[in-house]
C-alpha cells in the first residue's frame, strides 16, 4: 500500500517543465514559462502512471489482495468491483 500511495503522490506533485527551453517551472499555478513563454507540461507522462497502477491492480487480483486492488482501481478511475482489463486472467 505504501508503494501505491507514493506512486500516486509522486504523480500528483510532479514538476512542470517548459516545452521550449526545458526548464522546470518555479512559479505555482502558471500555464506559461516565466523565461521564454513556452507552454508548461507534466514531466511524467500519464500513460506511464496508468501502466504502473495497472500492474499494481493486476498483481493484487492475482494474489487476492482485495484492498490493494480496490485502491489501485480507484486511482485508475474504475468503479468498485469493475476490475478493468487483465483482472484475474481467467483463472
Amino acid at each position: 500500500m505504501g508503494l501505491l500511495r507514493r506512486e500516486a503522490a509522486d504523480y500528483q506533485t510532479q514538476d512542470l517543465g517548459c516545452v521550449k527551453c526545458k526548464q522546470v517551472a518555479s512559479g505555482h499555478l502558471r500555464t506559461l514559462c516565466g523565461l521564454c513563454g513556452g507552454a508548461l507540461v507534466n514531466t511524467r507522462r500519464p500513460e506511464a502512471a496508468v501502466r504502473r497502477l495497472t500492474v499494481y491492480r493486476n498483481l493484487a487480483a492475482f494474489h487476492g489482495m482485495e484492498v490493494l486492488g480496490e485502491v489501485a482501481g480507484w486511482l485508475l478511475g474504475e468503479a468498485p468491483g469493475e476490475g478493468g482489463e487483465g483482472g484475474d486472467g481467467g483463472r
